[in-house]
């Protein structure tokens, strides 16, 4: 883990002072999972812990790109290995020199204190993260939206077809809030969440080899469900537009399709009713709705496993937290607790029973709304 001020005195130390400094935020996600590829609503929030960047002139050609946390660099030139993080950064610098005509790419050395896979949004961050980088360093004039925008599609470059609430949550994160994101309109309203509600990470420090492919799968069986659906009622755009009454009506009860395409709507009902919960203060129906979020991700979408299962099962046994779920994309990462005062000892004892039964013991974090994308000054 390097934190900024460590990335900034390596760069110094081997490039001389930066022109360019600039942090990009992980992000969690109170509710609202596997919907934001469908146009649905997200509630996320930018978290204050990141990866940090450094720039400066290269005296030759091309610059290194410096990975202090993986202790590997990249110069530009072959296509990195499949699940590498210098495959992000190939289709970046491939961008931006057939977009810009820009010939010379500046040393650059990165690192941070955010967790790789614990569903966190690492690698959006680091997409984010390049492109402020770059936005900052070239003057390009870049807008929130075109960073989202161009940060989700290098991610899609490298073969997962994710939804933009990550890449949009880094680049629109201010201190103190969350946002109900509409992932159709791509506007935010930004949530006040009551000053005594706080957000603990547990992560499981597993990620399963099937969540590359498996992430995929499920959208493409969501897509699937939406296909049926339209035969009947052709105006839904997306599976944000049904209604569960329609898909008991057109789909077979336990399919695949019914399930994936039920999960979505019933999301997109939870985040909703969230809002609604969070503005009246009413934390034990929030925290019913995460409850209910992760039954529906682990039986309906079926992207949880036997590690997020098991935190979450201890979890609801836990007098100090309200709700609990899975977060992220799923088959790994992190848990999302909803307390308002830590309770050390308890959350202790939950990391105990799972080191017991899974061999490890899962780093926590307490995480708040902060801004996603900070330019330092040099």
């Amino acid at each position: 883990m390097h934190r900024a001020p460590a990335v900034f005195e390596y760069f110094s130390s081997h490039y001389g002072r930066p022109t360019v400094f600039v942090s990009a935020a992980g992000r969690a996600n109170i509710i609202g999972e596997h919907t934001d590829y469908h146009e649905g609503y997200v509630m996320p929030f930018a978290i204050d812990t990141g990866i940090h960047f450094c720039a400066g002139p290269s005296e030759s050609s091309e610059g290194k790109i410096i990975s202090l946390d993986f202790d590997e660099d990249y110069v530009y030139g072959a296509v990195p290995d499949k699940g590498s993080w210098q495959l992000y950064v190939y289709g970046l610098i491939q961008d931006i020199k057939k977009k810009y005509q820009i010939t010379k790419i500046p040393n650059i050395v990165f690192g941070g204190d955010l967790p790789m896979g614990a569903g966190v949004s690492s690698s959006s961050a680091l997409c984010c993260g390049l492109i402020e980088t770059f936005d900052q360093y070239y003057q390009l004039g870049l807008s929130p939206l075109d960073k989202v925008l161009w940060a989700s599609a290098i991610e899609h470059g490298t073969g997962v077809r994710g939804g933009k609430m990550d890449q949009y949550a880094i680049c629109n994160g201010q201190i103190g809030s969350a946002m109900l994101l509409d992932c159709r309109t791509m506007q935010h309203k930004a949530i006040a969440l009551p000053e005594s509600w706080q957000f603990l990470l547990i992560n499981t420090g597993v990620k399963h080899n099937l969540a590359f492919t498996a992430y995929n799968e499920r959208r493409a069986e969501a897509e699937s469900a939406l296909d049926q659906l339209q035969k009947h009622f052709p105006h839904l755009k997306t599976l944000r537009d049904a209604e569960v009454s329609q898909i008991e009506q057109v789909l077979e009860k336990g399919s695949k399709a019914y399930n994936r395409a039920l999960h979505v709507v019933s999301e997109n009902k939870r985040v909703l009713a969230f809002e609604l919960s969070a503005t009246i203060g009413d934390i034990r129906s929030a925290g019913r709705l995460l409850d209910q979020s992760h039954q529906s991700l682990r039986d309906l979408y079926e992207v949880s496993c036997p590690e997020l299962d098991y935190l979450q099962q201890l979890a609801s046994k836990s007098s100090s937290i309200f709700g609990s779920r899975m977060m992220g994309g799923g088959f790994g990462g992190c848990t999302i607790h909803l307390i308002q005062e830590l309770n050390a000892e308890e959350i202790k004892g939950i990391q105990s029973a799972y080191e017991k039964k899974f061999g490890h013991f899962p780093a926590s974090f307490v995480v708040h709304p902060a801004q996603g994308l900070i330019c330092h000054d040099v």
